[in-house]
């Protein structure tokens, strides 16, 4: 396929590491894959119509890797077949909707009990504006961590992060074992062209570890902030029908 623009490795990066600290609908049932978490094949439902990355090309999967964080570890990386085939043509610079799950490797280990995750819901959503003032100052640091990963990656050392204001849009779904939330920013990877960015997150207590969906797309119009709540929403709710 063809390679991975500078540009859309930065933004992709920089999507993901925002999630790194803490209209698709599924199918009934879902399709489930059994990832390994701490020595588990723990199931999970996959977002119809998407794949993992790394049955459809080295490059895709070499991108999910860079793009997570190292207190974390990449479990899918799932993108629409018809955007890399659009990237491979040359007729799109990169993929505008995808998910990634990741597991933080510090806490893979480790049993989370209802009380723990309850915890983690309060610091997250229970008191979002703490949680989005901590984002803000972490990003600067998160940035230059990510640019200096683009620029090792893409062999592009002009490439400079920025990640614009952290716009909080809502709790999307909120259960005893799982919730989401929504976040709109924008990036800039110094082309003179910032990039509107729609984040999704869904943190789910499964089978006592505590696992992360991101759901990411460009933010180019009304309708990929609808696919973004209504995948966040239609993932947590599969997963709960796989337990």
């Amino acid at each position: 396929m063809a390679p991975i623009s500078s540009k859309l490795f930065a933004a992709v990066c920089l999507a993901a590491a925002l999630f790194a600290p803490v209209a698709t609908a599924l199918a009934a049932p879902p399709s489930t894959v059994r990832l390994q978490v701490n020595g588990q094949a723990l199931p999970f439902p996959v977002p119809q119509g998407y794949v993992d990355a790394a049955s459809l090309s080295p490059d895709l999967q070499r991108m999910g890797e860079a793009m997570t964080g190292p207190s974390n570890r990449l479990l899918a990386f799932w993108v629409d077949p018809a955007e890399v085939r659009a990237m491979s043509a040359g007729q799109a610079e990169g993929l505008k909707r995808y998910y990634m799950l990741q597991v933080h490797r510090r806490r893979e280990g480790m049993a989370l009990s209802a009380a723990d995750f309850q915890a983690v819901r309060n610091a997250v959503i229970g008191d979002q504006a703490s949680f989005m003032q901590q984002l803000r100052q972490q990003m600067p640091k998160v940035a230059d961590s990510v640019s200096q990963q683009v620029q090792r990656a893409t062999g592009d050392s002009k490439v400079q992060l920025k990640v614009g204001e952290l716009q909080p849009l809502g709790v999307v779904f909120d259960e005893p074992q799982t919730f989401a939330y929504l976040m709109r920013t924008v990036f800039d990877v110094g082309d003179g062209r910032p990039m509107p960015m729609l984040l999704g997150t869904v943190m789910v207590r499964h089978q006592d570890r505590l696992v992360a969906l991101g759901a990411y797309a460009v933010d180019d119009g009304p309708r990929a902030e609808a696919w973004v709540r209504q995948s966040t929403k239609a993932w947590a709710s599969a997963l709960a029908s796989v337990r």
